[in-house]
């Protein structure tokens, strides 16, 4: 599977929880609602019949602070100015 997001992509980070409703992302909840640039993409993992295929990993640039962090694809979506 390819990655859903590429250098450039406008991004807003978002809260995610797993199917007991717990934080599946705890360190990244101070970004929540934040809003980013996509610098870099990662593909993490291994390939196999029983593995998940898109355990992709993205570099953000936030734009309200100075500084790029590392975030789950589930939890990005796409953000329009």
């Amino acid at each position: 599977m390819e990655a859903k997001y590429h250098k450039g992509h406008r991004v807003i980070i978002i809260s995610v929880r797993d199917q007991h409703k717990e934080l599946k992302y705890p360190e990244i909840e101070k970004y929540v609602s934040d809003i980013g640039t996509v610098v870099e993409s990662y593909w993490i993992g291994l390939e196999g019949e029983d593995l998940p295929r898109d355990n992709y990993v993205y570099t953000v640039r936030m734009d309200s602070r100075s500084k790029e962090i590392a975030v789950a694809e589930d939890a990005l979506a796409h953000y329009m100015d």
